[in-house]
């Protein structure tokens, strides 16, 4: 299979929309899951991974292979979203989550842990939601995206230090705001 770089390469030489479709293609799940988990919104998600894919293709050729192409893709995803996000805080003063969205666990494990695991995803988007920006930023990259430290340092534009450190306060805040629902 051709890398996404040379894929990339090649559109921009020959403008052959074929290649860039299939590139975007495989990346449209992930960038989806990483905006959903940066946003906490299903229709913001949406329209924040459309923009991303446009904000993408209208400057492929700034794109100058220094990075991963998934890289580059990522770090576009995490600065639209921290411009949806910014754009929704001018328009409302607190971004309320409906927790009435919050996928149900299984109707077989009984009414008591139905209702435990719908209060606790419910919960828990909410403490998400209550993180500062940079540091949710760090926890979706590291711990729900799976990046390693340097690719997730780059998206998030700071070091691995500062990324480190904001993973450590997150996961702090998050015991504590979640400690009730810990064994």
């Amino acid at each position: 299979m051709i890398s996404d770089e040379e894929s990339i390469a090649e559109y921009v030489r020959t403008r052959d929309g074929d290649r860039l479709g299939e590139v975007f293609q495989r990346h449209v799940p992930r960038v989806r899951s990483m905006v959903f988990q940066l946003v906490l919104d299903d229709h913001l998600a949406d329209d924040v991974t459309q923009e991303v894919f446009l904000r993408a293709w209208r400057n492929l050729d700034r794109f100058r292979g220094r990075s991963k192409f998934s890289t580059w893709l990522y770090r576009i995803a995490v600065n639209t979203a921290r411009d949806a996000l910014a754009d929704r805080r001018r328009d409302s003063s607190r971004m309320q989550i409906p927790r009435d969205d919050v996928e149900p666990a299984s109707p077989a494990a009984g009414p008591e842990r139905l209702v435990l695991s719908t209060e606790l995803q419910g919960e828990i988007k909410a403490a998400l939601d209550e993180l500062p920006a940079a540091w949710r930023e760090a926890i979706v990259l590291t711990v729900l995206q799976e990046l390693d430290g340097k690719t997730a340092a780059e998206i998030a534009g700071c070091t691995r230090a500062t990324l480190y450190w904001r993973v450590h306060r997150a996961r702090g805040f998050l015991e504590r705001r979640l400690g009730s629902y810990l064994p």
